[in-house]
């Protein structure tokens, strides 16, 4: 290879097999050449405002081929005829960064590469596309559109930023919201990965009142707001389990009955309830109507338990679950009332200690 330093060593070999090898010779370095390929790893982008930022892989001393070295760079708007070249002349060169205040934002290039030495240049690389820097958005996202899901989950959705306005790749999307009574820079912000048009927020005030903006970004940053629109959360659940919570096992079954959950004036109405079964890792969810104030579960063949949780439910989510637990066990079963503050999710079942307590099962 041109310009590698190589020594060499002399073995002598006969029938009865090989002997030592000699002392090196001195060091001999080869001619220069010309360098033979091209860099690699050429891409970019990013930056700021009016660049253009190249980038490659430096190339290795065995590719160098002679002293001298460094790398010229040739790079064009798509679709134009001349290409602009400029020389950098390090070794261990790895970027460019093109500076043009006339620069627009994202804009492609066509850009490739070579290497240089003393001997001459080599060969260009493959052209690749590069954009240059974007800039934030310039408008915000239209029809913006907020609904109450529950006393702590809003829906908001929004049509996109038209791509005359993007400056850029729009990356996502970022929901600003705040109360009634607060600042804008108080709001708190939930983004978006993709172009998802809808999201929703969670972990929110029952019956509060929330200003909503949306903005579309990129890598360079965030655009303007939306309009801010305003929505307001539902009334609570009721905050308390269904009460007086009855149940037997007839055969392969169990059977259970409990009160009516009343909703008071500042809390959502009820609709219904929902019934949680599990048992040896199995799940299943069952829905009552508001009418009924029972249910009829199946229980399992073996001697295990199951966990049956009955909470109500409505339009401002689900109330606190009452729990019991279930043995086949002859004459006995565990009940466990959760804290009635407690709003879980209707498929949520805690694993860490509990304390049970043992009651007869009587007849109902």
């Amino acid at each position: 290879m041109p310009w590698m330093d190589y020594e060499f060593q002399v073995i002598g070999s006969n029938i009865l097999g090989r002997g030592e090898p000699s002392i090196p010779s001195p060091m001999v370095r080869t001619q220069q050449s010309a360098p033979t390929v091209a860099p690699s790893g050429l891409g970019g982008g990013g930056g700021d405002h009016n660049e253009l930022i190249v980038t490659w892989t430096p190339m290795a001393r065995e590719y160098q081929n002679g002293d001298g070295f460094g790398y010229i760079l040739a790079f064009r708007k798509k679709g134009m005829s001349l290409w602009s070249e400029v020389g950098i002349p390090y070794v261990e060169a790895s970027r460019h960064v093109y500076y043009n205040e006339s620069l627009m934002p994202y804009t492609p290039f066509e850009v490739k590469i070579k290497a240089f030495n003393r001997r001459g240049e080599g060969p260009f690389s493959q052209t690749v596309v590069v954009h240059s820097a974007e800039e934030e958005p310039t408008v915000g996202p239209s029809s913006i559109n907020a609904t109450a899901l529950s006393a702590f989950e809003i829906q908001v959705s929004w049509e996109c930023v038209h791509l005359l306005n993007t400056n850029g790749i729009i990356r996502g999307y970022e929901i600003r919201y705040w109360r009634q009574h607060e600042i804008e820079a108080a709001a708190d912000r939930v983004r978006t990965s993709g172009l998802e048009l809808t999201a929703r927020v969670s972990g929110l005030r029952p019956s509060t009142r929330y200003h909503v903006a949306v903005l579309a970004y990129n890598s360079a940053g965030t655009g303007p707001p939306s309009p801010r629109i305003f929505v307001t959360t539902r009334k609570p659940p009721p905050n308390r389990p269904p009460g007086n919570v009855s149940w037997k096992t007839e055969g392969s079954v169990v059977v259970m009955r409990w009160d009516p959950v009343v909703a008071m004036h500042n809390e959502s109405a009820v609709l219904g309830y929902k019934v949680l079964y599990k048992h040896n890792h199995e799940t299943a969810l069952k829905l009552v109507d508001k009418t009924k104030s029972s249910v009829t579960l199946p229980l399992p063949n073996d001697s295990g338990y199951v966990v049956l949780e009955i909470r109500s439910w409505g339009e401002g989510g689900d109330g606190p679950a009452h729990e019991i637990i279930v043995s086949q066990d002859p004459g006995t079963a565990m009940m466990v009332q959760k804290d009635a503050s407690s709003h879980l999710s209707p498929l949520y079942l805690h694993t860490g200690l509990v304390l049970f307590f043992r009651a007869l099962l009587s007849d109902l």
